[in-house]
């Protein structure tokens, strides 16, 4: 499966290469020929085979496993929204030039790829429309800086741009208004890929506790120790953990945790029932909230407290 999941990066190097017009693109400089031999010297599968038509470009490719992988690249210029794997999202107007390549894992939906140009929006105009759209679908936007924002800086583009969904799903955003690449992905990762490779359900995590969480105090001087008592009946994943969290960071997914964080440790330090953090050093007000998982995961316990100066 991991080598069969390299195939959207393979794929997209050759035929999402610029956006106008990608279909022809890669039918004017790619031989079916080369094509095939590429993707089966990089993968190790076999029987790869394209059918390429006007304005539409698929193959499949059957993997040492009996996995099959099929590919799809259609170009169309009117597309309103990125469909699949349960979304919706809508895209702005004045996107041109478009092509969607999807890619299904036995016969499952794992990637939607698009590629437009949008000379009518400005750069800060389309990151803000999607922004929009991803957070109307539950998404919620992956902060690398670790600084707290809640979506990216118009003036200070990344490279990459990533949001996530507690579902398991991300989306991706690349480029500027001259160019720019989308990517919605199922994820694997964790207990669900190695329960993957080996055949196996992946376990179910808890998303509500089956036990308590109690602090040792309501109020804490900058830098005191908090003792966190939990009782956890039902096990939460091994990468669980606990953290000091502003009390105005939205409480429920994990990901707006993580972003904000001033103390934490992991669930597998629990000694004697206990974890001790340490409150932070500006006097307000705080949380300690327990996470299922440092994996997309959701918010299971909270207490509120303050420290005084």
């Amino acid at each position: 499966m991991k080598r069969i999941l390299m195939l959207p990066l393979i794929f997209l190097a050759l035929t999402l290469a610029a956006c106008s017009n990608p279909v022809e693109q890669m039918q004017e400089a790619v031989s079916q020929e080369i094509s095939e031999a590429i993707v089966e010297q990089a993968t190790g599968a076999e029987n790869v085979e394209f059918d390429a038509e006007d304005g539409e470009i698929s193959f499949s490719v059957e993997g040492e496993d009996g996995a099959q992988v099929d590919v799809s690249v259609e170009e169309n210029s009117d597309i309103e929204a990125i469909t699949g794997m349960g979304f919706t999202i809508p895209l702005p107007d004045g996107l041109v030039n478009g092509a969607v390549q999807r890619i299904d894992n036995d016969g499952e939906e794992m990637m939607v790829n698009a590629t437009f140009e949008a000379p009518e929006l400005t750069t800060a105009e389309l990151y803000q429309a999607l922004h929009e759209a991803l957070t109307s679908q539950g998404f919620t936007y992956f902060d690398p800086t670790n600084s707290g924002k809640t979506q990216p800086d118009a003036g200070q583009i990344q490279m990459i741009v990533a949001y996530q969904h507690p579902d398991g799903y991300q989306f991706t955003i690349m480029g500027d208004n001259t160019g720019i690449l989308l990517g919605l992905v199922r994820q694997e990762s964790g207990a669900a890929l190695e329960a993957a490779d080996n055949g196996a359900t992946a376990p179910d995590i808890p998303t509500v506790l089956d036990g308590s969480m109690t602090l040792d105090k309501s109020s804490y001087q900058a830098g005191e120790a908090i003792v966190v008592t939990l009782e956890i009946n039902t096990p939460l994943a091994d990468n669980a953990w606990v953290g000091v969290i502003p009390a105005d960071t939205p409480h429920g997914l994990e990901v707006d945790g993580d972003n904000t964080y001033i103390s934490y440790d992991w669930l597998y330090n629990l000694a004697d029932g206990r974890i001790t953090l340490t409150a932070p050093n500006e006097p307000g007000s705080y949380t300690v909230r327990l996470y299922n998982t440092d994996d997309q995961g959701v918010e299971v316990a909270t207490e509120d407290f303050t420290v005084t100066e």
